[in-house]
């Protein structure tokens, strides 16, 4: 009560309330928020009051504190901005709820309970993206290559499906908020190339220009050159048709800048020395392709790469250069391939709470049912029934609900789990255990390997979950029939010089619209 007192006092925007075992027992959180809620009416002054055991159930204190205090601090003023966003746009005509994007994958109104599963969702978009088009070309298997302006973004499509992380850290803060796995480093057109005084070697970032003042041929104010200033004197960018024509790119001035403050410092060609930034930051992009897959254990020959994002296709053959990927590919909305994604996910709730289920090796058919049923069964149930609050909330129709469990398993002793979609709703016979069981050895073959298996040291259940999910509308794709190889002849665009392995070629350019299914063009 005097903490509460206190924190009233002192004009706070919000009280977050985190108990050490909160997840298993609620009682002592609420008691908190109900002593608040007294101290607030004697001072007759209202502020939020959240708790942790509504936003994040989860056991590991830490995590579930950082959850709570960045959904009070950040999530819930954010909210306010997301309604006035969807009070403009009703006001010109939508007609729907505004929806946005959460970390796990999922799409939900923005009024969905915990809204701080958002807060990392950005790079998120293409991933989405790239399981769609997984699921409609019946290729499993895919690295996710997204390059912009500033970041090289990589994640994993494996097994049709995007890896997931149940904790995320950011700034060496640990938050309990289901994530996508996305490795990112700075790669990208917008960061700065300079030469580095002491040791006369080309730096690339980790300053970026962004979209204002942007590169140096934005002709803007910024005269520091970056790379889609380099791409640009190299020919690779034709400055009469950027953003098809839209805008107009300044050659000379980049140029001029890439000369005086870099090549000139070094004495070299600089054009020579723009080439040298094209292929050094292609390499960096390689290497980190290909520490992210070997890291984990896989092969690029195992999977084929998408190329997306603003800069992926101008540098994809640079980055795929050497890595036996099964194909390389990219597409036609590579720019916007992001917010084509979010459009093409279900409306996606999910939840999770920890538990503490122990299935020794060879246990008897009576402790596989008593854990299902006393361990594992009422956790499923409570977050259905919390679920079908939030569908009520949200105005979602629950008679549309597709309901999967989840649970988290892992070979007694590991330290990581494996996320199982559970092949049955509830746990009432051994049979159904062992079908869990059974699941999660089939996953984790195909994760790592079949000689990895370890069934002797029994089963740990330290988490369950549940995924709802409501379908909606998505792009369509179409398959079209494929035509003759040589391409038509409005798709030729003429020629450009191209600065490449040290002298000029005469590259034939192609618009890439005009081009046909089952076109070819022989790259040299």
């Amino acid at each position: 009560s005097r903490s509460n007192q206190q924190l009233i006092k002192r004009v706070v925007d919000a009280i977050a309330v985190c108990l050490w075992y909160s997840y298993l027992n609620p009682a002592h959180e609420l008691r908190v928020a109900e002593i608040a809620g007294e101290v607030m009416k004697k001072r007759d002054r209202q502020v939020p009051v959240y708790l942790s055991h509504q936003l994040a159930p989860i056991m590991g204190e830490l995590a579930r504190l950082n959850s709570v205090v960045v959904h009070a601090y950040a999530a819930e003023p954010g909210r306010e901005q997301l309604f006035k966003i969807e009070r403009k746009l009703q006001d010109n005509g939508y007609k729907y709820p505004l929806q946005i994007v959460l970390s796990h994958g999922g799409v939900t109104n923005i009024r969905y309970p915990r809204l701080h599963e958002a807060c990392f969702s950005g790079p998120i978009g293409g991933l989405l993206g790239v399981r769609y088009l997984a699921q409609e070309l019946g290729i499993e298997n895919w690295v996710c290559s997204d390059m912009g302006g500033t970041s090289f973004d990589v994640g994993l499509i494996m097994l049709g499906e995007p890896l997931i992380q149940r904790e995320v850290v950011l700034t060496r803060r640990l938050f309990n908020i289901p994530t996508l796995v996305i490795d990112s480093i700075g790669a990208g057109t917008g960061m700065y190339v300079t030469i580095d005084p002491v040791t006369r070697r080309i730096t690339i970032g980790p300053e970026s220009a962004g979209a204002e003042p942007g590169p140096v041929s934005y002709d803007m104010g910024n005269e520091v050159p970056t790379v889609m200033d380099c791409c640009l004197i190299m020919g690779i960018l034709n400055p009469d048709n950027y953003l098809g024509g839209k805008f107009k790119l300044n050659k000379e001035l980049a140029l001029k800048a890439i000369k005086e403050k870099c090549a000139d410092v070094l004495g070299v060609d600089p054009y020579y020395l723009a080439e040298g930034v094209y292929r050094l930051i292609n390499s960096s992009m390689r290497e980190h392709i290909r520490t992210s897959l070997l890291i984990k254990g896989f092969s690029p020959a195992d999977y084929c790469l998408l190329s997306y994002g603003g800069a992926g296709p101008m540098h994809v053959a640079g980055y795929t250069e050497g890595l036996p990927f099964k194909g390389v590919a990219t597409i036609p909305w590579a720019a916007a391939f992001s917010s084509f994604g979010c459009a093409a996910v279900d409306i996606s709730h999910r939840y999770q709470k920890s538990t503490g289920v122990l299935i020794p090796y060879e246990a008897t058919d009576d402790w596989k049912t008593t854990m299902g049923q006393i361990m594992m069964n009422p956790v499923w149930e409570e977050l259905e029934r919390l679920a079908m609050a939030d569908f009520a909330a949200e105005g979602l129709p629950w008679e549309q609900a597709r309901l999967q469990p989840i649970a988290y398993v892992r070979y007694g002793g590991q330290m990581e789990d494996l996320e199982v979609p559970s092949p049955v709703a509830r746990i009432n016979s051994p049979q159904d255990m062992d079908k869990l069981i059974a699941a999660f050895e089939d996953r984790y073959e195909k994760t790592y390997a079949g000689v990895a298996k370890y069934p002797r040291a029994g089963y740990m259940i330290m988490d369950l979950g549940l995924n709802v999910t409501v379908p909606k509308v998505k792009p369509k794709l179409t398959k079209q029939p494929l035509e003759g190889k040589k391409p038509p002849q409005k798709a030729f665009k003429g020629e450009r010089e191209v600065y490449i392995d040290g002298r000029w070629h005469r590259a034939t350019i192609y618009d890439m619209d005009a081009i046909r299914p089952g076109s070819e063009i022989n790259g040299t």
